[in-house]
């Protein structure tokens, strides 16, 4: 019989932390892409829409209805398609950061 926890067959918990490890990576590659820093959240997996706005120096209504019209993807957490209910719209950092790429100007 083996013994549990050998170097050979890690532990669900070792093998967690590769994949949070691996995650976290992942995101401060993303991160390091973007071409303005200081318009990125790092370590932040989803933004208000108010924290988009502040940053691009922008009204929220804007953020919203940039989001009504498909051009940055938001999360409804209430449910539903209803992205009009404007207290419960989140905006994923993925969605944020293809916003921004698509936008840069030469």
């Amino acid at each position: 019989m083996g013994m549990v926890g050998t170097a050979s067959t890690p532990s669900p918990n070792e093998k967690g932390f590769d994949n949070c490890a691996m995650m976290t990576a992942k995101m401060t590659s993303a991160a390091a892409q973007i071409e303005f820093p200081s318009l990125d959240f790092p370590g932040r997996t989803t933004l208000y829409p108010h924290e988009c706005a502040l940053r691009l120096g922008c009204h929220v209504d804007h953020i919203y209805d940039l989001i009504e019209e498909g051009i940055l993807r938001g999360i409804n957490i209430a449910g539903g398609n209803n992205l009009t209910d404007r207290r419960c719209v989140r905006i994923p950092i993925e969605a944020w950061r293809a916003f921004l790429a698509a936008r840069v100007t030469a």
